[in-house]
C-alpha cells in the first residue's frame, strides 16, 4: 500500500489527516506523562514518539495551548470531562 493511498484512505475513514490523528495521540501521551511524571521534557518528548524535541514543543503549544513546561506547572481542570 502505498503512503499516498493510505493517507487518503485514513481521511476517508476516519475524518481526519492521519499525521493529526497521530499528533492527536501522542500529545495526550504527553499531557499524562508530565502530569504524573517528573521526567525530563526530552524524555516525555522521545516517550510520547516524537522524533524532534523541537518538533514536539510545537505540536504540543498548537493541540494544548500552552507550552509543555505551562501544562506541567497548571494542567486543565479535568474533572469535568
Amino acid at each position: 500500500m502505498s503512503e499516498v493511498y493510505f493517507s487518503r484512505a485514513f481521511k476517508d475513514a476516519l475524518g481526519l489527516p492521519f499525521t493529526k490523528y497521530l499528533n492527536t495521540y501522542r500529545v495526550r501521551i504527553a499531557s499524562r506523562l508530565l502530569r504524573q511524571s517528573n521526567d525530563s521534557l526530552k524524555k516525555i518528548a522521545e516517550e510520547s514518539g516524537f522524533q524532534s524535541y523541537n518538533y514536539f514543543l510545537t505540536v504540543f503549544k498548537t493541540y494544548m495551548g500552552v507550552t509543555p513546561v505551562q501544562y506541567r506547572e497548571k494542567p486543565p481542570d479535568t474533572s469535568t470531562d
